[in-house]
């Protein structure tokens, strides 16, 4: 089952709704959105072939760890809940259940960063940023994906970092720290039985300080 690659494309859907107005939009217009810096070659059209594509927002993923502060330990019943299922998921036969240990909880953050030639078209991606990532309130899912996560994400913080390029031209740009809180389900699935009958048989003639009880489990 992949596990980064739905991550990234639940990302990269979120952040596709960004839009932007001018005076030659003034309806708005699609912000595009790429993993990592779009590869050019250093040809007399590539700046030409740039401004096509200004403003665009790029994903660049710069640490995976494991979030200690969410660690379970144990076992739990596969999740087939309305909203989640697993697409590698098949149920189990009648009367036996599906069970695996707690997933192992992991940090995937990324570093996500704004491009654009004008500064209203900074501002308005910038506010579109913080909306669809309200601090400790943000998460992946919704709009076109069936699934929403509510909570997985998280903007730790955003940095300008407006420079002129090496065309001599104004480039605004912001960097933000992304933090997607995720789950790797690392264990194999194991199928058990589902107890229907307890038997309980305790003993009553028994030497007086003595006392043992014996207790029985059925399946169907």
């Amino acid at each position: 089952m992949p596990w980064i690659e739905d991550e990234e494309t639940l990302l990269k859907e979120k952040l596709s709704h960004f839009t932007v107005t001018d005076q030659k939009a003034p309806t708005g217009r699609s912000v595009g959105v790429w993993f990592r810096f779009p590869e050019m070659e250093l040809t007399p059209d590539r700046e030409r072939r740039l401004e096509g594509m200004y403003p665009f927002v790029t994903i660049d993923l710069i640490n995976i760890s494991e979030a200690l502060d969410r660690a379970h330990r144990g076992g739990q019943m596969r999740p087939t809940v309305d909203g989640y299922k697993p697409p590698d998921y098949v149920g189990p036969p009648e009367g036996r259940r599906h069970v695996t240990d707690w997933p192992i909880a992991m940090n995937l953050d990324y570093q996500l960063t704004t491009w654009t030639r004008n500064i209203q078209h900074d501002r308005q991606i910038v506010r579109q940023f913080w909306t669809l990532f309200p601090g400790r309130y943000g998460y992946l899912g919704g709009n076109a994906s069936p699934y929403v996560r509510p909570f997985s994400a998280q903007l730790l913080s955003g940095t300008p970092a407006h420079r002129i390029d090496e065309f001599g031209k104004r480039q605004f740009r912001n960097i933000f720290s992304l933090r997607v809180f995720s789950e790797l389900w690392a264990s194999q699935i194991k199928e058990v039985g589902e107890l229907t009958e307890f038997e309980i048989e305790i003993p009553i003639n028994v030497a007086p300080g003595e006392w043992f009880s014996d207790i029985s489990c059925f399946e169907d």
